[in-house]
């Protein structure tokens, strides 16, 4: 299964600009995570990149610790090497966070794709759950998660148990990256993580819950899942193969043979019969033994089927 890497998160109001994980290769993908308060305002793509999903909450009235936020996650396969950092704007924004996580397939010359899906929990409390729509999931997908919330004031070390589930798919332990935490502006908070699908297969609806700890007044806000699928390379081209000479001989001996008698079977020439009575066609054919020999060594083989034709 792919591997990931994640970068550190870095926060804002109207603009932020997380690093690249050092180590890019070229094919890797990089996921750039952004969390905004208020939910009204968005953050431009960045040249290169391509969006991959975003959803706005829309419970409470924005405010310190309250309010709609915003998720969205945005996608760029590595050139190599890259370093340095992405700058991201965010129109009218208040608070925001982002991150940059970057994906390495397991197998060389693997490319990699991503497919997003979208939702939000939108009552507070300890538990935490958003049904997020279709999305196609096979063995071996990595799932990124990001939920965004609208205070600060008990993380980063609030959430536990985070993670994905669907009807007919089996996903492995989940792994939490980070919880986010600022008091930039009038505060916000978060987490991430990541899930590998281990069986099954389907689109479907995913579920992506939490719990939370410690204050929970405030504990909504929107939910994305992005989805990194490795597909193995492709290889073309001929193939030719030089196959060795063979040599070897055969005998052959008849199950009923006649007196005085000689035939022909086959390619094998003549053939002594024996001294049973013998009388007109249909000489039961002979079973041949012997071995046939290339620069591996000797093959042996018990049964040779003859063809039709032969004399007497």
């Amino acid at each position: 299964m792919s591997s990931y890497v994640a970068g550190t998160t870095v926060y804002g109001s109207t603009s932020v600009a997380p690093s690249y994980p050092t180590g890019a290769v070229a094919g890797d993908l990089f996921v750039l995570l952004v969390g905004i308060k208020p939910g009204t305002s968005t953050a431009a793509t960045p040249s290169g990149w391509t969006a991959a999903g975003s959803v706005a909450s829309t419970t409470g009235t924005t405010g310190a610790d309250t309010g709609p936020m915003r998720a969205q996650a945005f996608t760029k396969i590595a050139a190599g090497g890259e370093s340095g950092s992405v700058s991201v704007a965010i129109a009218s924004g208040n608070s925001s966070a982002g991150q940059i996580v970057r994906v390495t397939p397991s197998i060389a010359g693997a490319s990699l794709g991503a497919a997003y899906a979208t939702g939000a929990d939108g009552s507070a409390g300890a538990a935490w759950s958003a049904t997020l729509g279709s999305v196609a999931l096979a063995a071996g997908d990595l799932c990124l998660g990001l939920g965004v919330i609208p205070t600060d004031v008990t993380t980063p070390a609030q959430f536990s148990g985070e993670g994905f589930a669907a009807s007919g798919i089996t996903f492995g332990a989940a792994a939490e990256i980070v919880e986010w935490d600022t008091t930039t502006g009038n505060d916000m908070g978060g987490f991430v993580f990541a899930q590998s699908v281990t069986a099954g297969s389907g689109t479907v609806a995913p579920t992506m819950t939490a719990t939370a700890s410690g204050t929970t007044t405030n504990m909504y806000g929107p939910a994305l899942m992005v989805r990194v699928r490795e597909t193995a390379p492709t290889y073309t081209g001929a193939v030719s193969a030089t196959l060795p000479a063979l040599t070897g001989s055969a005998t052959a001996t008849t199950t009923d043979p006649p007196t005085a008698n000689t035939g022909v079977i086959g390619g094998f020439g003549a053939v002594p019969f024996g001294t049973s009575a013998f009388g007109g066609e249909g000489v039961p054919l002979p079973a041949l033994t012997g071995s046939i020999v290339d620069s591996a060594g000797s093959v042996s083989y018990t049964h040779l089927t003859l063809p039709t034709n032969r004399e007497v």
